[in-house]
């Protein structure tokens, strides 16, 4: 796995545990019996060998909102998500 540092954004490809509503009724031929694959993005705040936490939104510079946690052994993959190169803004139009 690469090791992105705190603070970037990253992605994190990873299995998650799933069901169903208590009111859909399925035979067992059609219950998944495996883990779905989930990715997420957001930004590093830990990544260590319990897992990784992630976030959507930074607040007052020193707080979180909108985590993630997943822990390690359901990881798959994470990675810094590399930024695109600049696009020039548009022109502005005289009306």
């Amino acid at each position: 796995m690469a090791n992105p540092t705190v603070g970037q954004l990253v992605r994190v490809r990873w299995h998650d545990a799933h069901g169903s509503a208590a009111n859909v009724v399925y035979s067992i031929d059609e219950i998944p019996h495996a883990p779905i694959e989930v990715v997420s993005y957001g930004i590093l705040l830990k990544q260590d060998a319990v897992g990784v936490s992630i976030a959507s939104e930074q607040c007052d510079m020193d707080s979180w909102r909108g985590y993630s946690f997943i822990p390690a052994g359901m990881l798959l993959f994470i990675e810094a998500v590399k930024r695109s190169r600049q696009r020039k803004p548009p022109p502005v139009l005289d009306v």
